[in-house]
Formats: structure tokens, sequence, C-alpha cells
């Protein structure tokens, strides 16, 4: 039911011109291999689209809200996206806030893969794959939009994490072309 349900809202936003059909593609390809991954990632996750931005700047969001999980668009927000230097597309916007929601979901902030992560994002190897990956994501070209995005994530653990895992969720449906070492 939650696969359907999902289905339904990702055709909702096609209906609702936040999303085009290959969009859509995209966004049923990850959640199909979410639920490949762990089917209790997407038990749960409702799918909200608001007019408007979902908080100042922000063109999404993912949080707990008692035991489920709300994944939010915002459709004004989304309607840039992509548009101009240093925006990600909605197609990574998505991946974004569902590597949030599976944060939230099975990794606590005090126990083990927290403190792992943690320290991977402050590693050289963590920090060298970050810079590969914004890169790579805005054309291979270093933009001072790329290396603002970089800091951020590098300033945040939260968004190094969403950011480190959109890619392996985004890899899965658009193969990104990335030189990474094995420490990375």
């Amino acid at each position: 039911a939650h696969l359907e349900n999902l289905g339904i809202a990702i055709e909702n936003l096609v209906k609702g011109e936040f999303i085009t059909n290959e969009n859509a593609v995209m966004f049923r390809a990850m959640i199909l291999r979410l639920n490949q991954i762990n089917p209790f990632t997407v038990k749960e996750i409702t799918l909200e689209t608001l007019q408007k931005l979902v908080r100042e700047r922000a063109p999404g969001s993912a949080e707990r809200v008692g035991e489920s999980y709300k994944l939010r668009i915002g459709k004004e927000a989304i309607q840039t996206l992509g548009k101009t230097e240093g925006h990600m597309s909605v197609v990574q916007l998505f991946a974004h806030e569902l590597s949030h929601l599976t944060r939230l979901r099975f990794v606590d902030e005090d126990n083990g893969t927290w403190q792992r992560w943690l320290a991977y994002a402050d590693s050289t190897a963590g920090k060298a794959m970050m810079r590969k990956l914004v890169i790579q994501w805005h054309g291979g070209i270093e933009t001072q939009a790329a290396l603002n995005e970089i800091d951020g994530y590098l300033k945040d653990p939260e968004e190094f994490i969403a950011a480190q895992t959109s890619f392996f969720l985004l890899n899965d449906v658009q193969h990104i072309q990335t030189d990474f070492t094995a420490d990375e």
C-alpha cells in the first residue's frame, strides 16, 4: 500500500505540473530502489506538495511527524530548480530529501553509525568525495556556487549525510561519472 500511495502522490506531482514525466520516472526508480534495499525505508513516508516554499529559501523538507515521515516539496521553488547556476535539479532535491528521511528513520544521533558519519565527514577522504560529487553536479566545473555548496555540506553533518546518500540514490537512476579513490 505504501508503494502504491507514493506512486499516486508522484503521479499527482505530474498532474499538478510540479514535475515532468521524466522526473516522475526517476522519483519512482529511487523509491523502488529504497524499497529493494530495505522495505521499511519507504513505509510510513508521505509525499506532500505545497504551492509556496516549505520554509525560507528551501524548496523541500523532510521531517518525522509522530510515527510517520513527511517529504514536502514546494511548487514555487521547484519551478526555479536547475534554471540558475548552483541550483539542484528537482530529481536531486527529491533524492536529497529522501536521504534526510532515511537518516531520521535509521541513524540516531547518539549511535555508532552517526559517529562514523561524523568521522567520515571530517576526514580528508570524506571532504574529497564531497568536493568531487558537488563539482560533478555542477557540470564538472568548479564554480563559486559549487564551492559554496561544498562548504555548506562540510559545515553541517546532516546536510553532508543527505548529499552523500543522495548521490547513491541518484547514481542508481542516472549514472554519475566520478573518479573516487578507495578511501573515498
